[in-house]
């Protein structure tokens, strides 16, 4: 049974009748909740929620996949978005989820996968402005979990300010980066990395190279990562860097190599 405002099955999107990006397009002004039932939902292009607010998108666990070759949601100048409880896997084109500028964003009990080692999009690519996100209880698998400004977002930016940012307790499986929020990367008020697993990354598994404003704190505690490369690089002023264990892991072609925590 669907409890949502609107309920998208794999036929209904299939067909056309009520397709996720219809779902949420008549909840995007008004609020409420899209729920997408356990099935294979395929995209050709992103489910753009664009000046929408109070908007939650929920599946039914793994059992709810949605397949695209680029991005599987856009968000844009968005508030109070929710998505949750399903799965997403893209061959890497775009970033699986992009956010470009955002109030209360939360992402949630997802898994994640970008299907190609080579390629340069994230799993998340964040760009804008983006206020009180959070990201929890995912499982990520990709070359670049969660990356700021990501060149292959469907709307690119050039700066990036964030405002009480918390990423906890996921998984991230990354070949290059776990977290890369480097380059034009404003940081004010709480920045929480915490209770994260990593493993694999053979560039800096965590990397926070933009800039803390004096408003500003970044507490990257009790992390276990398990990586090839550096572990955790920061230049950020008032970071609190703690709790964390760093195991350097080989691999059949490259030992481990990097420091466990470099400041910069």
């Amino acid at each position: 049974d669907c409890a949502g405002t609107q309920c998208v099955t794999p036929e209904s999107h299939r067909s056309g009748q009520l397709t996720i990006q219809d779902a949420a397009r008549r909840v995007q002004e008004t609020g409420g909740t899209v729920c997408l039932t356990a099935g294979a939902y395929a995209l050709e292009a992103p489910v753009r929620i664009t000046g929408a607010r109070s908007v939650r998108i929920k599946g039914e666990g793994p059992a709810t996949i949605i397949s695209t070759p680029g991005c599987a949601f856009s968000i844009e100048n968005s508030t109070a978005i929710v998505i949750e409880n399903l799965g997403v896997l893209s061959t890497g084109k775009q970033p699986a989820i992009s956010i470009s500028t955002g109030f209360k964003i939360t992402l949630e009990d997802l898994s994640v996968v970008v299907a190609n080692v080579d390629s340069a999009a994230a799993a998340i690519a964040l760009g804008g402005s983006v206020t009180a996100l959070t990201v929890r209880d995912n499982l990520i698998g990709a070359p670049f979990g969660i990356r700021a400004l990501d060149r292959t977002a469907p709307e690119p930016q050039q700066v990036l300010m964030l405002t009480a940012l918390h990423i906890e307790d996921n998984v991230f499986i990354c070949t290059r980066q776990a977290i890369d929020l480097a380059g034009t990367v404003y940081h004010l008020l709480g920045t929480y990395i915490r209770g994260n697993d990593v493993v694999a990354c053979r560039d800096a598994a965590i990397s926070l190279l933009g800039s803390g404003l004096s408003a500003s704190g970044a507490h990257v505690e009790d992390n276990t990562l398990s990586v090839n490369g550096p572990g955790i690089q920061c230049a950020l002023n008032f970071a609190w860097i703690q709790g964390n264990r760093v195991t350097g892991t080989g691999t059949p072609d490259r030992a481990p190599r990097g420091a466990g925590m470099t400041l910069m």
